[in-house]
């Protein structure tokens, strides 16, 4: 299931952020991957992926449990439009 949120109001304490240098490459497969190995014991996974042709591109790869973000304001499916690059997702 996918959930669209916005970032911010994110519970820190159930969130740890993965090292943009242990990825391969910025993909949806390599965060589950890297998710698993690093930080098993985290439920969910979000991805933020902004595509900036000004200030680059930037990818964030978060493993998480559920309070992290549950009081993150929720998004419509149509403001998350981007997929992953290298992913179909």
């Amino acid at each position: 299931m996918t959930t669209c949120v916005r970032e911010g109001n994110f519970n820190f304490t159930y969130l740890d952020m993965a090292n943009p240098s242990q990825l391969s490459k910025q993909s949806f497969a390599e965060c589950v991957r890297l998710c698993v190995g690093e930080h098993p014991e985290r439920t969910h996974l979000l991805i933020g992926f902004y595509d900036a042709a000004i200030f680059g591109d930037e990818y964030k790869c978060l493993c998480a449990d559920e309070e992290a973000f549950e009081k993150a304001p929720k998004l419509s499916d149509q403001m998350c439009d981007r997929k992953c690059p290298f992913s179909n997702y």
